[in-house]
């Protein structure tokens, strides 16, 4: 089931937090590696199994997007999608 959310991500600080409710969900823990995967305009958020490209939940659920992951996107707003069945999260670019 995908679940939209009522909540849009702004590219402009390079940060994206996972809430607490997300983590418990996904088994994600505060100093657990994620992976970030870009699809055209599109990024996916889900557990880490390629550790080039790693990120790790920091306090509070905070995730730094890579730079030239930010660099490569056109878009300033994005609408959050939660893939359950696949535990990931999908920013996709708000028109």
């Amino acid at each position: 089931m995908n679940i939209e959310i009522n909540k849009n991500y702004s590219n402009e600080k390079g940060y994206f937090y996972l809430p607490a409710v997300w983590r418990e969900e996904f088994r994600l823990q505060i100093g657990q590696a994620v992976e970030f995967m870009v699809d055209g305009e599109n990024i996916m958020i889900s557990k880490n199994k390629n550790q080039s490209k790693k990120r790790v939940i920091g306090k509070k659920g905070m995730l730094t997007i890579p730079h030239n992951i930010r660099m490569k996107l056109n878009h300033k707003l994005y609408k959050i999608f939660i893939l359950q069945k696949e535990e990931k999260i999908l920013l996709t670019p708000l028109l």
